[in-house]
């Protein structure tokens, strides 16, 4: 039984009170961004008439270990507390300066964007979620400003356009539409493992005390541990 759901706004996150790089922003800096993770971008064709699509995992985070997917009883006991929801979605990071301002020919000839994994906590989700019922973010981009790194504290602002879009319906920008789908679709296949691992109880302790250990072996790897919503989570972080 997997563990792991897909989500979106209104949709399946009834619950919802949360391979490679993902996006972590830095104090006092603005960001633009777009929302990728749509119905339809596995297959490199995101339909973004409809909410941005979520992974969502009940997690913990067990010090020396990380992040681990809490897949039943016993991993709850080692844990020591309750499992917490995470999500990992998409995103286009446009290039911009420290406030928020597009820079569109480093975008467009200098390709500046990075199309990256985003981890957010449920508190996180639910902000955006109501802002999308504004700035539906197939047609609109948001701007967040980070006021705190190591607990990721962010403002979410809605924009009134979609520098994506206007990428997107422009026929001689192709390339660099194929690019972002390419990138997009590499970033889809790895949030599960961005949210946590799957381990027994007995790769748990042995994470804990490799001296002890037996050799065993992760059910699945997991890409750089980043920044949740709450405080503790979001702090934990930063010592993975």
């Amino acid at each position: 039984m997997s563990h792991f759901q897909e989500v979106e706004f209104g949709q399946g996150d009834d619950n919802i009170g949360t391979k490679g790089k993902a996006f972590k922003a830095e104090a006092g800096v603005s960001y633009r961004v777009s929302f990728l993770y749509f119905n339809g971008l596995k297959d490199g064709a995101p339909d973004f008439s409809g909410p941005p699509k979520f992974e969502v995992a009940p997690c913990h985070y067990i010090e020396k270990v990380g992040f681990v997917v809490s897949t039943g009883p016993d991993v709850v006991k080692e844990a020591g507390s309750a499992a917490k929801n995470r999500l990992a979605t998409v995103i286009v990071v446009w290039k911009t300066d420290s406030d928020g301002v597009l820079n569109a020919e480093e975008n467009i000839k200098g390709r500046k964007y990075q199309v990256l994994p985003w981890i957010i906590s449920e508190d996180k989700y639910q902000t955006l979620k109501k802002i999308y019922a504004h700035f539906p973010y197939g047609k609109h981009d948001i701007l967040m400003t980070c006021k705190d790194k190591n607990f990721q504290k962010l403002d979410f602002i809605g924009l009134p356009d979609s520098f994506l879009q206007k990428i997107f319906q422009e026929q001689k920008l192709a390339v660099i539409k194929e690019d972002i789908l390419a990138k997009g679709m590499l970033a889809a296949e790895s949030l599960k493992d961005s949210l946590g691992r799957e381990l027994t109880v007995a790769q748990i302790r042995a994470k804990k005390d490799p001296s002890s250990a037996t050799s065993v072996s992760p059910v699945s790897s997991s890409g750089p541990s980043v920044a949740s919503d709450s405080d503790i989570d979001s702090l934990l972080d930063t010592f993975n």
